[in-house]
């Protein structure tokens, strides 16, 4: 009964490390950044056992990894006023990660579905 939790935190951890290495390591806030992030997207949709776990998984991914992303991309010093209305602004483009991810995420269980039938 554990096992889909622990799955859980491994997404997210591992969407938090992938936000780091993107912000700091990859091409600093270039659109290629996503590359990464759909074949993790990939990898969580056959990490998944239910369709549930797919929309949730992927959602989970999209949201920790854009949201974090968008925190580490900003090395700017921030004053209460910016901290404040980057809490408040970051969460909307996370939510469009997370609809990214779960589309993707729910697309690569789905195919994994079918050819699991068509091998029968």
């Amino acid at each position: 009964m554990h096992r889909p939790r622990n799955r859980y935190v491994a997404v997210i951890i591992t969407a938090i490390v992938m936000a780091f290495i993107s912000a700091h390591y990859l091409w600093h806030g270039d659109t290629r950044n996503v590359i990464p992030w759909g074949f993790l997207a990939i990898l969580s949709g056959l990490l998944a056992s239910t369709k549930a776990q797919s929309w949730k998984f992927g959602a989970v991914l999209g949201f920790s990894i854009s949201y974090c992303f968008l925190w580490f991309d900003n090395t700017d010093p921030l004053s209460l006023h910016q901290f404040i209305q980057l809490f408040l602004i970051i969460p909307l483009p996370s939510l469009f990660g997370a609809l990214c991810g779960a589309v993707l995420s729910r697309l690569t269980f789905a195919s994994k579905q079918l050819s699991g039938q068509m091998n029968r």
